[in-house]
């Protein structure tokens, strides 16, 4: 610039035409004009648009980790699981090739696959993929006929377990091709036709179906108690020695009815919910055991604990309302439930009642931490309190002829089972255990231990055990 007006000023120093100092002037002006703008060349804007892709996944065994969505050789995506729609903005116009990566073994892309589409500057390109999936497994059926029947029976297939209803299918999937092995554990009343196991052979992208007939006969149904199964409490029955089990009904709390012909027990279930808060359904029922036969208790909605008074003519049974627990009264005429209440009462829990159904005893909180066992007549007069200590009391059982309470304490060496008078004198310790229960003829005691349940003489002897497991809340056939 320095050199150019250096020219121009020489050439107006001698005194050249004006036409041509003229020219030269304008030419000074221009570059002038040109060095001073603030306005630099810009480069053209890059030509983009958006791109939206859409993934759907069907069949058996989807692919559970996702896939790689590569838009031509310069952009990737994680799709991290099937079924979503990808949206991508800034993406450069003009064709693309679309591919998806990381497809699983069991499922392929449906339709043209890679995928050319082109985008438009300033626009939206839309694709999809299909994805589509194969299960690769077993498919177990059962058919079951005869008496006492599970309502599922455990499925065993190498390491892992599932289970199958006695009469349905049930499908265990996302195996590897080749040979495995089936078997279907079945109660001891049941046996199934062929045996309960069989070898399979598994093919990629296939269901392999293997069926059992099962027959079973009826069991001694002796007692009933409370287990874990299929990850709910079911009450389980098992003859008196304590084998042949079977899971009878979803449920806790079981109790007989006086001629055995039926057991109560509380199907009660309650569900947290932080957000609209907590809500219970069910309450007590009563069933036939041999034939399954459910009847509810219309009297005996939200109960728990149920005890069957010994003339079979009307239940006790604890309710959990509003925070707090009560105890309450009802006939098995469908007369409404009537509270028992009484200042003394805090907390009721495990009511039994006594050879006359006149009155029933039942754990009692007396101030908070003080566990006691307490009385009151089934009118709701005649309140007692039968101890007084420092020790934890619950779970009390009043004897068949009406002389004795059993009832779990800690006033020992640890939780032990002790038995007092009716009016809780004569406290006396019998064995270590929990939830004692009477036979009918009152000669021995079914309890709770941390491994099983076990059953003692009245007189403290004859001690052995009846199951293993973490089995609760026996209760014994009249």
């Amino acid at each position: 610039m320095k050199s150019i007006i250096a020219s121009a000023r020489k050439y107006f120093r001698s005194g050249r035409m004006h036409i041509q100092t003229r020219a030269i002037a304008g030419l000074v002006v221009a570059i002038l004009v040109m060095s001073c703008s603030d306005d630099p060349i810009s480069a053209p804007e890059p030509q983009v648009g958006n791109l939206v892709v859409a993934i759907t996944t069907t069949g058996g065994d989807p692919d559970d980790d996702g896939y790689q969505l590569v838009v031509g050789s310069e952009r990737r995506h994680r799709v991290d699981r099937p079924g979503v729609t990808v949206q991508l903005a800034g993406v450069k116009a003009g064709t693309h090739v679309l591919t998806l990566e990381g497809v699983a073994d069991n499922c392929s892309v449906a339709g043209t696959h890679p995928l050319s589409i082109t985008v438009p500057s300033a626009g939206t390109a839309v694709a999809a993929f299909a994805v589509v999936c194969e299960a690769t497994g077993i498919e177990i059926a059962a058919q079951s006929t005869g008496i006492d029947y599970p309502p599922a029976f455990a499925v065993r297939l190498g390491t892992s377990a599932s289970y199958v209803n006695a009469n349905g299918s049930a499908r265990v999937t996302r195996l590897s091709p080749g040979s495995h092995t089936v078997a279907l554990v079945l109660p001891v009343n049941c046996n199934a036709v062929g045996g309960n196991s069989a070898s399979i052979t598994v093919s990629q992208r296939a269901v392999t179906r293997v069926a059992f007939d099962v027959t079973c006969v009826r069991t001694d149904k002796h007692l009933a108690f409370v287990d874990t199964f299929l990850t709910l409490d079911w009450i389980f029955v098992a003859d008196e020695n304590g084998a042949q089990i079977l899971p009878l009904v979803q449920g806790r709390s079981p109790a007989w009815s006086p001629d055995g012909t039926r057991l109560l027990f509380s199907n009660k279930i309650c569900y947290l919910d932080s957000y609209y808060g907590d809500s219970c359904s069910g309450g007590l029922a009563s069933i036939d055991p041999d034939t399954r036969t459910v009847t509810a208790l219309e009297n005996g909605k939200g109960g728990e604990e149920p005890s069957w008074s010994p003339d079979g003519k009307f239940i006790a049974f604890t309710r959990t309302e509003n925070g707090g627990v009560t105890l309450h009264f009802a006939g098995l005429n469908g007369s409404a439930a009537v509270q028992l209440s009484d200042p003394n009462i805090r907390f009721p829990q495990h009511p039994s009642w006594s050879s006359d159904s006149k009155r029933i005893v039942f754990g009692c909180e007396i101030a908070a931490g003080l566990n006691e066992i307490c009385a009151i007549n089934r009118d709701g007069t005649g309140f007692a309190r039968l101890t007084s200590d420092n020790a934890l009391d619950d779970s009390p059982a009043w004897s068949p002829d009406g002389k004795r309470i059993a009832f779990a304490t800690n006033r020992f060496t640890g939780q032990e089972i002790a038995l007092m008078t009716p009016v809780g004198t004569d406290i006396t310790q019998l064995t270590s255990g929990g939830s004692p229960a009477w036979s009918a003829d009152g000669s021995k005691l079914i309890f709770v231990r941390r491994d099983g349940l076990f059953t003692i003489a009245a007189d403290g002897s004859n001690l052995r055990r009846l199951t293993t497991g973490a089995h609760r809340a026996p209760a014994l056939r009249p």
